[in-house]
């Protein structure tokens, strides 16, 4: 039993999505989400955090959120479905009065 973290950046969690076989429609979302924003001034970068724990099957925890060096864009919330780690992030992108192009 272990506990495995990873961080990413925006084009190997694509990468990860893909070689994980997640489905078209999760990775077809995660690709409207741009690497770097700027709000109020201040440009977020993406920040991807994943950890692999060794339980029984296995299972992952997903940290999604954009950052600078001073502070997070959202809250910070942990899924165990990566789906929902990038809904949030598209919700709040859209709270923000943000587009997704």
């Amino acid at each position: 039993m272990g506990a495995f973290p990873s961080d990413y950046t925006r084009e190997e969690f694509k990468h990860f999505l893909n070689e994980k076989e997640f489905k078209d429609v999760i990775i077809q979302k995660f690709e409207t989400l741009p690497e770097k924003i700027t709000y109020k001034g201040k440009e977020f970068t993406m920040a991807i955090h994943v950890v692999f724990f060794s339980i029984g099957d296995g299972f992952y925890n997903f940290w999604l959120n954009y950052s600078n060096e001073d502070e997070l864009l959202f809250n910070k919330k942990v899924y165990t479905d990566v789906e929902k780690s990038i809904d949030y992030l598209i919700t709040g992108y859209g709270n923000l009065n943000l587009n997704l192009k």
